[in-house]
């Protein structure tokens, strides 16, 4: 405990009345101070000059401004009140800023007491803090997450059970309806998990609960819940393992039957257009012809057209013998066009010579009802020649067509953005890196500072076969769901391509078709490797920043390679380089998030990040050193590292 002497009193006085404190300031935990009626410190123990950054002896005599200028405001009038009121002021929450931790909001506890002098009145004020700032956030988090949970739980759009081994202990309605129960109730006392999965559905299930408790990542996966009544319900199932011993798990739950419904009625659509189009073709079927003259009024205005000609297929659709179609007025064959701009259009392909297209349009025909025509008319001499084809069938089965695509895209969209949801929520179990005799790996993560929740940014890794290793690393352009999604997929693809035994180029070449033939709406930077058992390291680059290798007894380098384009874009042309890892040396890959700066170029931030290799360090110290002298003071992007030792 540090003392300043009071220029106010003596120091017998204050020492009389603050001898009660004196047993239990010094090395406690809990911070102290005494404040004179200048409201200057004159006691400060250890405890609370490491909260306040400052050492205890600069506190001595100086005011609450000079010492923490950021809760001066607040503490300075609590302080005062105590010397005003002689009322103690106990668990007072006060959050600001000290020297101890600059930028970070902090949060404490306080408890200021009066300590009287000899005449009674206020001599000093002493006070107490106890700093929560960990209790706080973690609070705040644990509020947000539960939150988020509840809200998901609650929406009605996704399925949420939770077991203990075979047994159901919670769900909500979303599932218990799925699942055939009125209730959650009904559900929990009434079914357990492999009652409501078919027996062939049952390996798979056994096989997913393995994987996870081995630590792997599970994407999102389909089955059957089978109900009371036997009938069963596609669904898409993502589970999670919540603990071991007893097995406790959660799942979350999207039924798939509406989904599979529309994709059987647009193929059977599909289907019956198809063999329209076909019997159409076969049976080659002519377009409708007439000729007419047009009818003049006695201004000599035109205000109707006289059939002159009808080919079969016209008189058909017309359903006049062919000596009774001559002179027949146009406005009687098809009623809508009396005072029409149809007809007045007719008028001026006679007046201007320009030739008229009418597509898929509606008109009343006698004896036929309403029907869809395609419609051409062009000058013949002093006649108008007029062609149609009754599109009828077509405009139905288009409409029909383009209603069910509309529904199934609006599904497939709500689906793809629930696997997203989904796949969030899984990230709460990240797999861990395999670990290997002969090569040690490490990887970082950093979300951008924000206040991004979700980044395109990832890396993998995973044991081959021969004992090789692949390594990946990318970064989807933008943030949110729809980025995270598009790195879920890039990751699955990749690992399938590599398992194939797709060398990296190869990799990358199949990746960049996949994105443009699925429609993605995302570009993406990539960089797929292999490092063999003894040491040869083959790498690609797809638009991301090369990998840095460092090895004993040599400068670090930056394996540069002709980069080919992202994914995404369709242009292909990746190629793959190698190179040789020796034992003790370390290979790393990055995103640009880690060196990117505003103010200057990408090769600046390269050539930095080379630098930190030197000398050579093993892979966990290898990202400890790029995130400690690589990130920019203000970082605005994720950021991912993805190291490997060759042991």
């Amino acid at each position: 405990m540090t003392v300043a002497p009071s220029g106010d009193r003596s120091p017998d006085q204050l020492a009389e009345a603050l001898a009660v404190l004196d047993t239990i300031i010094g090395a406690s935990p809990i911070g102290y101070a005494v404040f004179d009626r200048h409201q200057r410190f004159v006691r400060v123990n250890a405890a609370l000059a490491a909260m306040n950054g400052v050492p205890p002896e600069a506190h001595l005599g100086r005011t609450v401004a000079a010492v923490v200028p950021d809760v001066a405001d607040a503490a300075t009038a609590l302080i005062e009140q105590v010397f005003r009121t002689g009322e103690p002021i106990h668990d007072l929450e006060l959050s600001g800023m000290t020297d101890a931790a600059p930028g970070m909001v902090r949060t404490w506890i306080e408890t200021l007491l009066p300590v009287p002098g000899p005449d009674g009145t206020v001599a000093a004020v002493a006070a107490m803090a106890r700093e929560v700032t960990d209790e706080r956030l973690l609070q705040h988090h644990l509020e947000e997450q539960h939150t988020r949970l509840r809200g998901l739980a609650d929406s009605g759009l996704i399925g949420i059970v939770v077991g203990e081994d075979d047994e159901i202990v919670e769900a909500n309605s979303y599932f218990a309806r799925l699942a055939g129960f009125a209730s959650p109730a009904e559900l929990v006392a009434g079914a357990s998990w492999s009652a409501l999965t078919p027996p062939e559905d049952r390996p798979t299930d056994v096989a997913v609960i393995e994987q996870l408790l081995d630590g792997e990542s599970i994407a999102p996966y389909e089955k059957r819940v089978v109900r009371p009544d036997g009938s069963t319900v596609p669904v898409l199932i993502g589970p999670i393992v919540l603990g071991t011993d007893p097995l406790r798990w959660m799942a979350f739950v999207i039924d798939l039957t509406a989904r599979r419904a529309l994709e059987a009625e647009l193929e059977e659509i599909r289907r019956r257009e198809h063999e329209a189009r076909l019997h159409q073709t076969i049976e080659a079927v002519h377009d409708a012809v007439i000729i007419a003259a047009p009818v003049l009024d006695a201004a000599g205005a035109v205000v109707d057209l006289a059939i002159q000609y009808a080919n079969p297929t016209a008189q058909a659709e017309i359903d006049l013998p062919s000596d009774t179609v001559v002179g027949v007025r146009l406005t009687a064959v098809i009623p809508e066009l009396a005072g029409s701009q149809l007809l007045a259009s007719l008028r001026e392909v006679l007046t201007t010579g320009e030739p008229l297209v009418v597509t898929a349009q509606r008109f009343d025909v006698p004896g036929r009802g309403s029907r869809h025509l395609d419609l051409r008319a062009r000058v013949v001499g002093t006649e108008v020649m007029v062609s149609w084809r009754d599109v009828t069938d077509d405009v139905r089965h288009a409409t029909d067509l383009a209603a069910r695509d509309h529904e199934l895209r609006t599904v497939r969209a709500e689906l793809r953005r629930e696997r997203g949801v989904v796949g969030v929520l899984q990230q709460a179990l990240v797999a861990p890196l395999p670990r290997l005799e002969h090569v040690e790996l490490a990887a970082r993560s950093l979300q951008a500072s924000e206040g991004v929740l979700v980044g395109g940014d990832w890396y993998d890794a995973m044991v081959l076969p021969d004992g090789s290793v692949m390594l990946a690393i990318g970064d989807v352009a933008g943030h949110g769901i729809s980025a995270a999604r598009v790195s879920v997929e890039a990751r699955t693809a990749m690992r399938a391509l590599v398992v194939e035994g797709h060398d990296p180029a190869a990799v990358l070449e199949v990746l960049d078709r996949v994105f443009v033939a699925g429609g993605a709406d995302h570009f993406a930077t990539a960089v797929a490797a292999r490092l063999h058992p003894d040491g040869r390291f083959e790498w690609a680059v797809a638009g991301h920043p090369p990998p840095l290798l460092a090895a004993p007894g040599a400068d670090p380098e930056v394996l540069h390679t002709p980069p080919g384009p992202p994914l995404g874009t369709g242009f292909g042309g990746y190629t793959a380089a190698a190179t040789h890892l020796a034992e003790g040396g370390t290979v790393l890959l990055y995103t640009d998030g880690l060196i990117e700066r505003r103010d200057e170029s990408i090769d600046v931030g390269v050539e930095r990040l080379r630098r930190l290799l030197s000398p050579v360090p093993g892979a966990a110290e290898a990202c400890e050193r790029a995130l400690a002298g690589a990130l920019a003071p203000r970082r605005t992007d994720d950021v991912c590292l993805l190291a490997a030792h060759r042991l």
